[in-house]
């Protein structure tokens, strides 16, 4: 299978042996929710001066230039403090900024929407504000037909995935309509059709096959779900994208050849048209790509092969896969500061994001910890690898060039990944609240 389906939506890794394997979500998620919640309350009891400097800590909602990739603070956001990676979602009518961050308070997550140009917190409600703790939603999107966020819930109690709508002021979820034999949802592939008013995406059903589903965005009404074109062991179609015309684009990667391709999806059928090499980039940044309606570009944060972190502006449609530009990004003071989320609103044609400002914590000397981040080693490795300072990590996880989730595992400070050569991305969330981003490459 490929491993893209062992992606996670909600709760962390404990920091002992942690395997990604192919059983549904909900046996992953609901054991890493208890125990993200039981090691907070851990790290509170023996170290209680760091839970008062997290109260301290904020994110920032920024602007980020699109011609030099740098950015500029519109305020900070009281209370996020944990931001769930590939929940947020612009309003484009209202220009609302929305993402779902654990608030570091109640040991519960919160739906944070914030006001684009004054920067004001609009509301904060828990969410999912549902029966089941480990629920999740996930791809959410702004329907502008229908104003209104719709996303993919996955309920723990019923073991299925439904398509529904947020509302954003009480982080209800109302359901639009069950998705009957998908067995896992594949979100790196996921995207809203304005003009044919179609959520798309592609999953595994029942007998795990992998499938390309279009459903009817009003309804959820399942209009089709053809089997994808057989890949190769440790192939994959990811980072779904679509154009003016409701061409979908993605990315190929063919493990054999060790190369990444641009491609163009058939939303019939789920077979791909190639486009253009795109050896230029060495790996990529999961669910950090937008469409730039501007541009009319595919644009994607990556690592191109000289080792340096930009935004790439492909050009899309069945003569594209030209690069109209790299931008170096992001432009950042502290290596323990980052930026997530990138998020393009396509009527004002403006890119935002989330910053983490390592700054505005103050005293984490003082808690004695042994340092405030981790380090990886050896780099290149054949796949075994040291952590520096593990105790300091709440969860981790580790991409491939691609950007799909791979398995690994972890006990105590020994970290084991394939011995697959390529590059690979560990994107670890420390007890400090700081996400920290390392490449390694296997040979």
């Amino acid at each position: 299978m490929d491993g893209e389906f062992g992606q996670l939506s909600g709760g962390g890794e404990c920091n002992f042996i942690v395997r990604f394997c192919i059983f549904p979500k909900v046996l992953l998620v609901n054991t890493n929710y208890t125990k993200m919640r039981i090691g907070f309350l851990i790290f509170l009891f023996v170290f209680p001066m760091s839970f008062f400097q997290l109260k301290a800590q904020s994110e920032f909602i920024v602007e980020i230039d699109k011609s030099n990739g740098s950015h500029i603070k519109i305020d900070s956001i009281p209370g996020a403090k944990f931001i769930e990676i590939g929940t947020s979602v612009i309003n484009t009518d209202s220009s609302y900024f929305t993402f779902e961050a654990w608030d570091g308070f109640s040991l519960r997550n919160r739906l944070f929407t914030v006001d684009l140009n004054s920067g004001n917190v609009i509301s904060n409600p828990y969410y999912p504000n549902t029966s089941g703790l480990s629920d999740n939603v996930h791809s959410p999107f702004y329907y502008e037909a229908a104003s209104k966020i719709i996303g993919m819930h996955f309920s723990q109690t019923l073991l299925s995935y439904t398509l529904a709508e947020i509302n954003r002021t009480t982080g209800t979820i109302m359901p639009i309509n069950s998705i009957i034999g998908l067995s896992r949802f594949d979100y790196t592939t996921c995207v809203l059709d304005q003009q044919s008013r179609e959520y798309i995406f592609s999953g595994l059903d029942s007998n795990y096959q992998k499938r390309l589903y279009v459903l009817d965005a009003d309804s959820g009404f399942v209009k089709s779900s053809s089997l994808y074109p057989a890949l190769d062991t440790f192939d994959s179609v990811s980072n779904f994208q679509l154009d003016s015309n409701g061409l979908i684009h993605a990315l190929f990667w063919d493990n054999s050849q060790s190369n990444l391709s641009f491609v163009q999806i058939s939303k019939s059928s789920g077979a791909r048209t190639f486009i253009s090499n795109l050896s230029i980039l060495r790996g990529i940044y999961p669910y950090e790509n937008y469409y730039d309606t501007s541009l009319n570009s595919y644009s994607i944060w990556g690592i191109d092969t000289s080792g340096n972190s930009r935004i790439f502006n492909i050009q899309m449609g069945t003569n594209g896969g030209n690069f109209i530009s790299t931008i170096p990004f992001p432009h950042l003071n502290d290596s323990n500061d980052n930026i997530i989320e990138l998020q393009y609103h396509s009527k004002t044609n403006r890119l935002y994001a989330l910053h983490w400002d390592h700054d505005i914590l103050t005293n984490l000397n003082e808690l004695n910890l042994p340092s405030e981040k981790i380090s990886i080693y050896p780099n290149p490795t054949m796949g075994d690898l040291v952590i520096k300072n593990p105790q300091l990590i709440d969860f981790i996880r580790v991409f491939d060039a691609k950007g799909s989730l791979v398995e690994f595992e972890l006990e105590d400070d020994h970290l084991s990944i394939p011995p697959i050569p390529g590059l690979y991305f560990i994107r670890a969330r420390l007890k400090n609240g700081r996400i920290q981003n390392e490449k390694v490459l296997v040979r």
